[in-house]
This record gives C-alpha cells, sequence and structure tokens, in this order.
C-alpha cells in the first residue's frame, strides 16, 4: 500500500564537505606552527627572531577553519611562542616579550578574521539556500519536494526539521519531520510548536520564536521540554505564512555541540519559512492530506512503532517492518489479507503487573491508550504501549482500524527489574523464619517475572531440597511437589539444579517438552512433567559472597514466553540477594541463640531468699533480643551478712557481655572474700584500667548487716545512680558518689551507712531507668521518687516503675534498665523471681 510521506526519519546526509574544510584549516594551522618551532629549534643558537613567525600559524588556520578552531590554533602558537626561550638557551632575551605579544596580537586578528569570513560565508550560503527554493518551486512531486526540502537544511542549517500544518477544522497534523537527530522514546514529537502563532489568519504578522535553550521553563509550549526530552539544545520556529493566512509552521533544532539559534536568526527562519510555504503550496501538498493519503499520516508519523491497519472487513492491508519484527514474520506478504483475529490471536497479553488481560479489549478502540506485555509462543516478552482507534473514511465515517505498538522494553524492564528487586529485598530482610521468607518470595516472582518458581538448598544425604515452590495454577503447583517427592533431584545428578549447584554458573535453557521427557525415568514421573509443563527456563545460583547456598529455578509453562539475557540478569540478582537473606538469616538465628544463653549466665535466675528482706528485680535489655546487654545484679551472702550489687558496664554486644562478667564475678569472688567493697572496687577498677581503649563501668554496692544488725545497711556508689530511700511515703536519695570505674588513678569511694526500720525499702537502679526518653523529655529522677514513693511491697514498686515506663515510652528502650528494690521485714525473707528480658519496658 502507498504510504505517506510524512514524519519519516530519513538518515542525515554527508557532512563531509564542510568538517573536511574545517579540519583541513585546523590541521593547516598546526603544520604551520610545528614547521616554525622545528625551524625554531633548529636555528635556536643563530638567531631569535624566527619566533614571531609563529602568528602566521593562525593566520593559515583562518582561511578555512572556523573561529573556534582557528582559536586552538592560535593558542597553540602563542604558547610555543612564550616558551621558544626554553630552547634558546633557556634565557629570555629583551625581545622576547616583543615577539610573543605580536603572535599573541595576531592570533587575535586571525580569530576575528575567520569569525568574520564564517559569518559572511554562512549570509552567502544562506542566500544560496533561499535562491534554491526557486528550483523547486514549481513542482508537483510530493516525495520530490521533500527530499529536496531535506537535502538543502539538514544538516547544514539543522539537524532536525518539522513541518507541521493546520487542517480545515482548526486541528494541527505532522507533515513532515526531516532528520535523524536521536529520539529520548522513540515517539514523534507532538504537533504542538503552532501554539505561539496565529491559526486561519488572526494575527498579523506573527514573528518567529527562537529557544537558546530548549529546556527554559519559560519554553512558548511544551515542546521546549519535549525537544531537551529528544536531544534537541537549541531551537527556532517560524509560521508558514500563504496569502495572510498562517498554515502551519517550520521548527528547526540543533543538537548539543552545534552553534546555538540566536536571536540574529529570526530573519532567515522567517524568509526560509515564507520559502518552504510557497513550495508546499505550489506543490499541492495540503491537498494530498486527504482521502487515504489522509488516513495513513498517523501511521508514518509513528514509523518507529509497529503498525497495523485493517479494513472494515478485518482484513489486515498494511503492516511496516516493525510489525513484521514483532509478529516473528518475513515479510508483509504474511501479514496481508490475514484477518485481524487470527493475526492477535496467538498473543499473550498482560499488565504490568503480571496480570492477564483480553487481547480483544486490550486492541480496542474503546481501549484508548494501554501499556502491556506481548509475548508469542517461544518469543522473548515485548513491553509495549499499544494505541487503537478509527481512521475517518472519504464520507467521514470510521472505516479503517490503525494500531501502533510501540516497543519500550528496555525503559520498562529496567523500572520492572528495581521494583522486583526491591520488594523481595524487602520480604528477605526479615526475621530468621527464612523459609517463610522463601515461599513469599517464589509467590511474589511469580504471575510477574515467571509461571513457575522453586527454591532448592542441599540438604541431607546428598539431596537437594525444594524448600519452596510457586506456580501461577495451583494444580502444577502441587505436580511440581509430587514431581520432586517422588524424584528427588541429588547433587552429582544430570539435572539443571544440581549442575548449577555444583558448578554455581547459572543456566538460561530454551527447553521443549520433548527434551524434558527424554529425562523420565518412567511413565509416571513424565506424566507428571507434563502436568508442570516446563517451558523456557533459568537456572541461577544463591550465593553468599563465594559460598553457594542453592540454587534458584524459574519456568515459564510450553508455549508461553521465552526468557531473554536480561531476564538471567534480573534472576542472577534475586538468587544472589536470597543467598545473602539465608546466610545472614542462619547467622542471626546462631546468634540470638548465643546470646540467650550468654544473657541467661550474666544474670541469676532469681534472687536468693535473704532473712528479714522481701526483695524483687527488673531487667529490660534495650534493642534487639539477640544483642546481650550491660547492666547486672546479684545478691550473695558474705561475712558478717548480704551483699547486693547493681551494675552498667559501657556498651552492647559481644565486648560488653565479657566485661559484665568479669565485673560480676570479680565484685563477687572479692566480696565473698574480704567482705570489703571498696578493695573489691579497686580490684575491678584495676582490671578495667589494664584492658585496651576505654572501659567503664558504674557499680552500685549495698552490704546488708546480718542477724546482730538487722537493719544496718551500708551504700557505695562508684559513679552509679544513688540509690532511694522509700520510708513513709517519700523516697529521697541516699549515698555518696563516687568516680566510674575504669577512668582515675587513684580513686576513692566514700561509704555511707544507713538504719533501715521495718517497711522501709531501698531501691537500686541503673540510669537506663531514669534517662529513658519519651516524646520530648527524659523519665527523670523525679518521676522516678514519685513512681516509687507510694509502693508497699518491692513487687509492688517494680510493677509501679514498668507501667509508669510503659505508659511514658513512645518507642524501645535506648539503653538496658535494671532494678533491685530491698524491703526491711520482720517475718522470713519473701523473694520475687528476676523478670526475664524483653525488648520494652514493661513487655
Amino acid at each position: 500500500m502507498k504510504t505517506a510521506r510524512t514524519a519519516s526519519v530519513r538518515t542525515q546526509p554527508n557532512q563531509a564537505p564542510r568538517a573536511t574544510a574545517t579540519t583541513r584549516g585546523l590541521l593547516a594551522g598546526i603544520l604551520v606552527a610545528a614547521t616554525i618551532l622545528a625551524l625554531d629549534f633548529v636555528l635556536a643558537g643563530m638567531s631569535a627572531t624566527i619566533t614571531g613567525a609563529f602568528v602566521l600559524a593562525p593566520f593559515a588556520a583562518a582561511v578555512y577553519a572556523d573561529a573556534r578552531r582557528t582559536a586552538i590554533v592560535a593558542l597553540i602558537a602563542t604558547a610555543l611562542a612564550a616558551a621558544s626561550f626554553l630552547w634558546h638557551g633557556g634565557v629570555a632575551d629583551p625581545g622576547h616579550g616583543v615577539r610573543t605579544a605580536v603572535v599573541f596580537i595576531g592570533s587575535g586578528f586571525a580569530v576575528f578574521a575567520a569569525a568574520a569570513r564564517t559569518r559572511a560565508a554562512t549570509r552567502s550560503r544562506r542566500l544560496e539556500i533561499l535562491d534554491a527554493f526557486g528550483d523547486i518551486a514549481i513542482s508537483t512531486d510530493t516525495g520530490a519536494v521533500l527530499d529536496r526540502i531535506e537535502a538543502m537544511l539538514v544538516p547544514e542549517v539543522a539537524d532536525l526539521c518539522l513541518l507541521d500544518v493546520v487542517e480545515p477544522d482548526g486541528g494541527v497534523s505532522r507533515l513532515a519531520e526531516l532528520g535523524s537527530a536521536s529520539r529520548g522514546d522513540g515517539a514523534s514529537l507532538p504537533s504542538a510548536w503552532l501554539g505561539p502563532f496565529s491559526r486561519g489568519g488572526a494575527e498579523v504578522a506573527p514573528r518567529p520564536v527562537v529557544l537558546t535553550r530548549t529546556d527554559r521553563e519559560d519554553s512558548p509550549t511544551e515542546v521546549g521540554s519535549e525537544l531537551a526530552r529528544a536531544g534537541i539544545a537549541s531551537a527556532m520556529a517560524a509560521p508558514l505564512t500563504i496569502r495572510g493566512e498562517t498554515r502551519g509552521s517550520l521548527l528547526l533544532g540543533r543538537v548539543p555541540g552545534r552553534a546555538r539559534f540566536s536571536a540574529g536568526d529570526a530573519g532567515f527562519a522567517s524568509a526560509l519559512a515564507g520559502r518552504v510555504a510557497l513550495v508546499l503550496e505550489n506543490s499541492g501538498l495540503s491537498r494530498e492530506l486527504t482521502g487515504v493519503e489522509a488516513r495513513l499520516r498517523s501511521v508514518v508519523s509513528l514509523i518507529d512503532d509497529a503498525v497495523l491497519i485493517s479494513d472494515p472487513g478485518g482484513r489486515i492491508v498494511f503492516v511496516n517492518a516493525a510489525a513484521e519484527s514483532l509478529f516473528g514474520l518475513d515479510g508483509e506478504a504474511e501479514m496481508l489479507g490475514v484477518s485481524r483475529e487470527e493475526l492477535l490471536g496467538e498473543l499473550r497479553t498482560r499488565t504490568e503487573s503480571g496480570d492477564s488481560i483480553e487481547t480483544d479489549r486490550l486492541f480496542s478502540p474503546e481501549a484508548g491508550e494501554m501499556a502491556a506485555r506481548l509475548s508469542l509462543p517461544n518469543r522473548a516478552e515485548v513491553w509495549a504501549r499499544v494505541r487503537t482507534r478509527r481512521i475517518a473514511g472519504e464520507s467521514g465515517e470510521p472505516d479503517h482500524l490503525l494500531t501502533t505498538i510501540g516497543d519500550q522494553s528496555d525503559v520498562r524492564r529496567a523500572a520492572f527489574a528495581q521494583s522486583l528487586l526491591a520488594r523481595t529485598g524487602g520480604l528477605l530482610v526479615h526475621s530468621s523464619e527464612y523459609r517463610k521468607t522463601l515461599d513469599d518470595v517464589a509467590r511474589l516472582v511469580v504471575g510477574e517475572f515467571a509461571d513457575h518458581c522453586s527454591i532448592n538448598l542441599p540438604g541431607e544425604g546428598g539431596v537437594i531440597e525444594q524448600v519452596a515452590v510457586a506456580n501461577t495454577q495451583q494444580h502444577r503447583r502441587a505436580a511440581a511437589i509430587q514431581l520432586r517427592e517422588r524424584y528427588p533431584v541429588r547433587a552429582g545428578d544430570d539435572d539443571p539444579i544440581a549442575r548449577c549447584l555444583a558448578s554455581g554458573e547459572p543456566l538460561l535453557l530454551p527447553r521443549s517438552a520433548e527434551m524434558t521427557e527424554q529425562r523420565a525415568r518412567d511413565e509416571t514421573e513424565r506424566s507428571l512433567m507434563r502436568e508442570v509443563g516446563h517451558g523456557s527456563s533459568l537456572i541461577v545460583p544463591m550465593r553468599s559472597g563465594e559460598r553457594m547456598i542453592g540454587v534458584m529455578a524459574f519456568t515459564n509453562r510450553e508455549g508461553g514466553r521465552a526468557f531473554s539475557e536480561f531476564d538471567l540478569e534480573i534472576a542472577v540478582a534475586l538468587g544472589l540477594r536470597a543467598g545473602e537473606a539465608i546466610d545472614n538469616a542462619r547467622l542471626a538465628t546462631e546468634r540470638a541463640r548465643v546470646a540467650e544463653i550468654l544473657q541467661r549466665e550474666l544474670l541469676p535466675a532469681r534472687l536468693p531468699v535473704i532473712d528479714g528482706w522481701a526483695t524483687a528485680s527488673m531487667y529490660r535489655p534495650a534493642g534487639e533480643v539477640n544483642q546481650v546487654g550491660g547492666d547486672f545484679y546479684d545478691a550473695f551472702e558474705v561475712d558478717g551478712g548480704w551483699a547486693v550489687i547493681l551494675g552498667d558496664v559501657v556498651g552492647r554486644g559481644a565486648n560488653a557481655a565479657s566485661l559484665t562478667a568479669e565485673a560480676r564475678h570479680t565484685l563477687r569472688t572479692a566480696l565473698t572474700l574480704s567482705a570489703d567493697p571498696e578493695q573489691a572496687l579497686e580490684i575491678l577498677d584495676a582490671g578495667f584500667r589494664r584492658r585496651s581503649g576505654a572501659r567503664l563501668c558504674s557499680v552500685a554496692i549495698a552490704i546488708l548487716g546480718g542477724p546482730s544488725s538487722p537493719g544496718e545497711v551500708r551504700v557505695w556508689s562508684a559513679g552509679h545512680p544513688l540509690p532511694l530511700l522509700v520510708r513513709g511515703g517519700t523516697a529521697f536519695e541516699v549515698g555518696e558518689p563516687g568516680p566510674l570505674l575504669g577512668i582515675e588513678l587513684e580513686p576513692s569511694w566514700p561509704e555511707t551507712s544507713l538504719e533501715l526500720e521495718p517497711g522501709d525499702q531501698l531501691v537500686i537502679y541503673t540510669d537506663g531507668v531514669i534517662e529513658a526518653r519519651g516524646e520530648s523529655e527524659r523519665f527523670g529522677i523525679g518521676r522516678m521518687r514519685a513512681t516509687v514513693a507510694s509502693a508497699s511491697e518491692p513487687a509492688e514498686a517494680i510493677a509501679a516503675v514498668e507501667a509508669a515506663l510503659r505508659r511514658f515510652l513512645p518507642d524501645e528502650l535506648e539503653d538496658d534498665a535494671a532494678m533491685v528494690v530491698l524491703r526491711r521485714s520482720t517475718g522470713r525473707a519473701q523473694g520475687v523471681r528476676s523478670r526475664g528480658p524483653s525488648r520494652r519496658a514493661g513487655g
């Protein structure tokens, strides 16, 4: 079928003559400079006057080259002249500066001359171009006219030339798109540049529009930004005016690297647009945009897309090369005359999210423009923009259907890959229940990326265990599970999964049903293989560093889309993320188990029973449950009574745990042997200062009197919050502060003696309690005193503090919080079990 010459993108004409001329001038200047340099170097011992001859180089360049290239030669010549004293003995003579200045000034004249010559040549050439339009003003051959216009304007005047015309109904259409400037998305630029001009002659003498930068925010229309995205850096447009009426517009654009259009080019643009308008009017091109040619103008405007036109009977009457490639046909003859339903019937159509969509609805005029994923059996999937519309016939009634399919695979696949990897990455950072997480990943990729996904890890006895499997169809998933249960894959088998696990190399397999069934060991296995329906497959390794973790397998059903190399890259990235997640989850599980054991060893299971005292304790670690804290407490019998200690090691994790263990056991051992708290603190302080790096710890010690002095309590504080004495509904601090352990060379910790009456309570706590941060303030000592003042029992005090923290904290604790409460009683001792670790206070 004959097509209109609209929106064609032609090969850029040869620019060799102009490029050769400017290059010749540049080379001539450099050659002259090199010759003078050689002579100056050879004659360096005889004469220095030849240095001034460097001025000839820019003048030689100016004969042919433009101002920019002449300036390059001028800089080279001036630099050589200035440096010439180096080979004249190394000392500049009195005349050296004068000779260099002569070269510099002469170079300036040469650049000016080159610029003037270039401007004159440009004006002369433009006059020649305008005159040349007279030779084609009487032509009636549309194709020849557009060819001649393109030959005269591209690339000498511009890299892109757009001709838009006003139709009788006031609409705008693209008449021609000439040149080969690159485009951002492969689509034709919109026919909207007529915005600055009147339509139908409403404005008198419309003026040209010049954009020195197409990405300016004050562009007259949106076309400025469209041109910038299409790779056009500068543009100008002028109205096509015939007999006082604006019939269209001429737009010229230049790519980056070329001289930008300026306001001085507006006059030439007006004159050029007038000549083009006259040529088009005389050729009768506007009258050819009716009938069949008018119905085909949108076809050629989207020439980069696949184009299908069907007649009222639904038979294909026109296709282009892109459509032939999309449908995998050898030529137009295979498609012309075929029904539209037959041609589109084999397409598998899905939305961008992977959901199926009916082909008839996708290619319906009522659907408008839709993004979809298209695939033919055993061919790679195409991400496309599909648009179908009706074309009016001679009577004005729609009689043809036009469908354009724009291939956007590169951009859409890249965006899809980023989205898919981001979502799977979010799943894989979950808890240590990595098997459930892998199930979620398998379900996520099915439908969007593949029809089937399985995740396989090495198991016992060399069996490769299928730990997660998902399929778009439940019965196929059940068949896949049954297949692997009855016919397991083992390391060393001639199976793609086993080969990938052994080699660590990804596999892209265009497997057919016959190839799959040849591996079947019996009819049952063959039947299950058929039900699973393996088609194209991807087998990729799951790694953590250099270590193989397992294998991910992706397959599509028979007759489905074929995986591409791009799909293989996505699958490899998914496998890498899954492998690292599994390894990290295993390590996290092990760390949590070790931390739990270590935490359990750092704290007593419960406080011991102390005659004459009721006790209760609390411990709340901050952060993750597998992060060992630095707070500790203990209670044990010493000579003449009982020792109760509460400490806080600065830091978290394994290092803090080692210090916590050292502090607790050092204090316990020293106090058991000597019952001297100050000596015990000195021993622990010396041990901390012997360690490399800063090692800090605060400790509070309370020594409870024995039977001979049941109410006596002696208190020491080493950098620790002072204990609270609760008496008669009031809480107040007792004791004297001393320095932190691990800081001073000769520390001293004062002793404070107390006499507790029956019913009095002593509250010892770490700074994690009072330093807990709320919405706008910290918990504070005042709130702490008020919370415990009304408690009559240790357990009640603990519960009150936990409840207060729970109400006060918006989130988790920032630091560990520990507390021990002692109440002097008159009867037998009452011990309350130490509360276990929790992520939230009071949890």
